[in-house]
């Protein structure tokens, strides 16, 4: 049975039927849809999704210090080159602290090297300030992360099962013409929620219907394990949309929208009024998260609290 949640039989059947559009030379290709639709989770959904302030699309991301060295590149899949929050551990307190942000005017407030206990942005850079010095560390970095590419369920393969002595991926039928060695994969979760099980593992072959990774799937970004059903794809590709289900008409929507507009349909006013009472709705669903329980919200430099509360 094919996944009901990828692309191809959930996207592609939903945007033509709400908007009516044919299936003729005279319309947009299959391709132009999944451009739209890329488009839109690029500068429509995931904004929707930052709004609503409750966490969706966090990933981490790990940097070990090296003495001296004070600068290191952000997460390249980071939605906006931005950062939740970074993190500290220094091999002498151990645990994580949270760095607070420096502005670039007040780095000669501190010295040139020792523990670090700030951050500022140059570029997409991170720079950690004070330099590291001889004890090193490590400093994580949480982020929201752009959802991968959409493709078709065509340019992936579907997993059959993983052996992890092994590090080995048996597929449903032969693996895409573009895998092959040395080539970065990633794992895309066939469930809701669509997480990347791996990201970046290079395959160290691909042929007929198994994969061999370089690295297990337990030490990958977000962990985990394959099982039947999930998806091999390319580097930063998805055959599903990496969102939050309850947003999956609304990018469909979207699309009609979009393509309606292209093509100069008059229909493209109602679909875009759709797209608002979809979105208002959408929301009622992504935020609170956790219906029981208020967010407090705390404002760590007022009155009460010490500037460097973190590191004392």
């Amino acid at each position: 049975m094919a996944n009901p949640y990828t692309a191809d039989a959930l996207l592609l059947p939903a945007l033509k039927r709400r908007g009516m559009l044919p299936n003729t030379s005279e319309t947009l290709a299959d391709a132009d849809y999944y451009a739209l639709a890329n488009d839109e989770i690029q500068s429509y959904i995931v904004p929707i999704l930052l709004k609503a302030r409750e966490e969706h699309l966090i990933q981490t991301h790990d940097i070990a210090l090296v003495s001296g060295t004070d600068t290191y590149a952000l997460p390249y899949r980071a939605a906006g080159g931005k950062v939740r929050d970074v993190w500290l551990s220094t091999r002498a307190e151990g645990g994580f602290k949270q760095m607070q942000r420096i502005e670039p005017e007040r780095v000669g407030d501190y010295a040139s090297s020792g523990s670090p206990s700030g951050f500022r942005f140059e570029g997409n850079n991170l720079i950690v300030v004070p330099a590291p010095g001889p004890a090193g560390g490590t400093v994580r970095i949480k982020y929201h992360a752009m959802p991968n590419r959409l493709v078709a369920v065509s340019a992936c393969a579907v997993v059959s099962s993983y052996v992890t002595a092994t590090k080995t991926i048996t597929t449903v039928a032969t693996v895409p013409s573009t895998f092959g060695a040395t080539v970065s994969l990633d794992i895309v979760r066939g469930k809701p929620g669509f997480d990347s099980l791996a990201q970046d593992n290079v395959a160290v072959s691909a042929a007929t219907t198994s994969i061999v990774m370089t690295d297990a799937l337990s030490a990958q970004i977000l962990g985990g394990t394959a099982s039947t059903g999930d998806y091999v794809c390319l580097s930063g590709e998805s055959p599903i949309p990496q969102i939050p289900l309850s947003l999956h008409p609304l990018l469909a929507q979207r699309v009609v929208y979009r393509s309606l507009e292209a093509i100069g349909d008059p229909k493209a006013a109602g679909a875009l009024a759709s797209c608002q009472e979809l979105e208002r709705l959408s929301l009622t669903l992504l935020s609170p998260r956790s219906d029981g329980n208020s967010r407090a919200v705390v404002n760590r430099y007022g009155p009460g609290f010490r500037h460097n509360w973190r590191f004392r």
